[in-house]
């Protein structure tokens, strides 16, 4: 091993610190479920649906996220930086 490696120490440090943080973050996504408004869980059902392709994506729905438009200007630095 190199004189880089993580020791057993610190690994089994960080495997319980992401194990706590697991916990952590699960009793916040049920305390943030069981707070929803019945208008909140319709709306993240239909959401989860129209990901699956079995819903029609909302008509309020938003046409233009950005994306794409980050993904061309990525491309042109990448080029512009190989230049």
């Amino acid at each position: 091993m190199g004189r880089d490696a993580i020791s057993k120490t610190v690994q089994r440090q960080l495997v319980d610190t992401w194990r706590e943080a697991g916990k952590a973050m699960e009793a916040e996504r049920l305390r943030a479920l069981a707070s929803q408004t019945p208008e909140e869980s319709r709306d993240a059902a239909l959401d989860m649906l129209e990901l699956g392709s079995l819903a029609a994506p909302k008509a309020s729905a938003e046409k233009y996220s950005g994306l794409m438009e980050m993904q061309r200007l990525f491309a042109r630095w990448h080029r512009r930086d190989k230049t």
